[in-house]
């Protein structure tokens, strides 16, 4: 953005001047947002970063004892099949 337009078209200093404050006071100000606006961005990505990794290790917890649950399930099938259980006699066990 530029007002070299306003300081070509005026021959009176007080006007450049002003229109000089004006463009500078603009381009401070764009140049603020801007700032603001990318350290907005890395703060916003630094928090889901850390949600998206919360909700990971909740999510892996939560298929880690499904997994641990049912090699356990199988261990004591396994162990019961070999002691000469049913399956009737085993299903009946497993659903108490």
């Amino acid at each position: 953005m530029s007002v070299n337009i306003t300081f070509d078209m005026s021959d009176d200093t007080k006007t450049r001047e002003l229109a000089r404050w004006r463009e500078k006071s603009l381009l401070d100000m764009m140049s603020s947002l801007d700032t603001a606006k990318n350290e907005g961005l890395k703060i916003g990505r630094q928090e889901g970063v850390k949600i998206g990794r919360q909700e990971g290790v909740k999510i892996g917890r939560q298929e880690g004892v499904k997994i641990g649950r049912d090699e356990e399930r199988a261990a004591i099938i396994s162990k019961l099949r070999l002691s000469g259980m049913t399956e009737e006699e085993i299903n009946r066990i497993l659903n108490l």
